[in-house]
């Protein structure tokens, strides 16, 4: 069973570095690649690092019909860099993409998820740092995977086993319209996590016509205590209407792709947003209330709590209120409740289900006037 889901973009941002929005172009020139050891998929291999500064590159060949993860875990802090090639070809700077942070000294467990672009001669290469004092023991494994379909609107069934620790769909959707992935327990009252697309975060917009040399990371979850978990969504965004979901599961599971809505709220109109763990967010877009004070309210009509978010366009830092009972801390909110803004952009009115553990539907009534 999946337990309680822990947001992987609030561990992101202990353990994932910024990652660019810019298209990285392949470079015109040969650019020699450093000395690395091979890997073989499915092998797991075992190092050490002595000390700050000392490094590690793995190369493995990137097939051209499958997708390739790095999967690594390690005893103490390390940072690391993914680079991808083609036929000996690297791409520029932004290419090759750093993940690391801050958070101690303690173990990490993590993926690292590069896309076939479908060529012959693809090579990806994994280069684990200590950037601090004191050794550090890793292992690290790489594991080729057929991409499997899953239609918005849809589900798939997933089937574990222990050669197939990890599965990745690919799922093609309008990237200026949010959608949200979920992955559930087959037994009715079992565990779920989560993952949201919400274009509106973005100052620009991440969209591409072509494919990204590397994937853009979008949003994941994950269930258990860090670092022994075995259950981890993630969506990336490869360019133009193509999006991969990656999961490591620790049991069956039933994958399911829905739109998060996103029409548009005039003044003084009600609509009801009803959200669920199949639909965990509901998104509206407040029609003429750029440039002004704006004030929304919100009214849970029924189940037991939700959370309500304001967006700015292209600002991913929102305002929030929790609405009815909080499961997690035992604490009780009022179930209705309101949010100012002074608008300069669009705004994003976004509920979403509560961190609690529930299958739950929640429906809230949202209205909003101008304020004088």
């Amino acid at each position: 069973m999946f337990h309680k889901p822990i947001r992987l973009a609030l561990l992101l941002a202990v353990f994932l570095a910024v990652q660019s929005f810019s298209q990285p172009v392949l470079a015109q020139a040969n650019t020699p690649q450093p000395e690395t050891l091979p890997l073989t998929f499915n092998q797991t291999v075992s190092g050490q690092l002595r000390g700050k500064g000392e490094s590690l590159t793995y190369r493995v060949e990137v097939p051209d019909d499958q997708d390739v993860v790095f999967a690594y875990r390690t005893t103490k802090f390390v940072s690391s860099t993914s680079c991808f090639y083609i036929n000996g070809e690297a791409a520029n700077v932004d290419n090759c993409r750093g993940q690391g942070g801050g958070g101690g000294d303690g173990p990490l467990s993590l993926v690292e998820y590069i896309a076939t672009h479908g060529k012959a001669g693809q090579e990806a290469t994994l280069t684990i740092i200590r950037p601090l004092e004191g050794l550090v023991s890793f292992q690290l494994t790489a594991y080729a995977l057929t991409p499997e379909t899953v239609e918005l609107g849809g589900s798939v069934t997933g089937k574990r086993s222990a050669q197939n620790r990890f599965q990745v769909y690919t799922l093609e959707a309008d990237p200026m319209l949010p959608f949200t992935v979920n992955i559930e327990d087959e037994t009715q009252d079992g565990g779920y996590l989560w993952a949201a697309y919400q274009p509106y975060l973005y100052e620009e917009s991440p969209a591409t016509e072509t494919q990204r040399i590397k994937p853009l990371y979008i949003d994941g979850a994950a269930v258990g205590d860090h670092p022994t978990f075995t259950s981890r969504l993630y969506t990336y965004y490869l360019g133009g209407n193509s999006f991969r979901v990656l999961v490591e599961p620790e049991k069956n599971y039933i994958l399911n792709a829905n739109s998060a809505i996103l029409p548009t709220l005039s003044e003084n109109q009600t609509i009801n947003m009803s959200v669920s763990y199949r639909q965990p967010i509901w998104a509206v877009r407040l029609e003429d209330a750029d440039s002004k004070q704006i004030k929304v309210n919100f009214k849970v009509t029924s189940g037991t709590g939700a959370i309500a978010r304001l967006y700015q366009a292209g600002n991913p830092v929102d305002q929030s209120v929790y609405l009815g009972t909080n499961l997690r801390t035992n604490t009780a909110s009022p179930l209705s409740s309101a949010l100012e803004i002074i608008s300069e952009d669009d705004v994003y009115v976004v509920v979403q289900i509560p961190f609690d553990f529930t299958r739950e539907t929640v429906n809230v009534d949202v209205s909003w006037q101008v304020v004088d």
